[in-house]
């Protein structure tokens, strides 16, 4: 079992590697202690769900075993709002577990980067985190973080609005279906 951990740091720097991230990077975006991939003995299973909730799109059967795939196939590649979410939780340096707590998300498990976030939830992302910009969230596009707090309001205020009318959308459908059993 030990040399299995041993293993763990190797994956993890092929994992950085394939990656682009630095060493630098990976300390700082972890939290882990400098140096710490490269001195010897293992690693804790603690380092291993803090390295999995900072890099949610590695494979953790070939993180913890080194069988399989190194990235996960289907998470979160498939949905580039939870990319950026993953790119927002490195911005601010927060593990997934306390980003979810910070927009009222449940957390149970890295599983949760499976689903996608519910209109709530990204609400809660603007109210938790005004500077991050709610289109370069949603669409891609512009900056990722807002300079002037009223423009952000406003681009919340949008989302929001766009939000309700979805909502309203589908209460409104909901309605004629109930109508038309009445008229049966």
């Amino acid at each position: 079992m030990i040399e299995n951990k041993l293993a763990i740091k190797k994956r993890v720097i092929q994992y950085l590697d394939f990656k682009g991230v630095s060493k630098y990077r990976f300390y700082k975006e972890t939290g882990l202690s400098n140096g710490m991939l490269d001195k010897n003995g293992a690693i804790g299973s603690d380092k291993c769900e803090i390295i999995y909730s900072q890099y949610p799109d590695i494979n953790l059967v070939w993180f913890l075993t080194g069988y399989g795939e190194m990235i996960e196939k289907g998470i979160p590649n498939n949905n580039p709002i939870i990319l950026r979410i993953i790119d927002i939780t490195r911005k601010l340096g927060v593990s997934y577990q306390v980003f979810c707590k910070a927009i009222n998300r449940d957390y149970d498990s890295k599983v949760n980067w499976y689903h996608t976030f519910t209109d709530d939830e990204i609400k809660n992302i603007f109210i938790a985190y005004p500077q991050f910009n709610p289109i370069w969230l949603l669409t891609g596009e512009g900056e990722m973080i807002i300079v002037n707090s009223v423009s952000n309001d406003i681009k919340l205020l949008e989302v929001s609005n766009e939000s309700l009318k979805r909502e309203n959308k589908l209460l409104e459908e909901l309605l004629s279906v109930y109508r038309g059993k009445e008229n049966i």
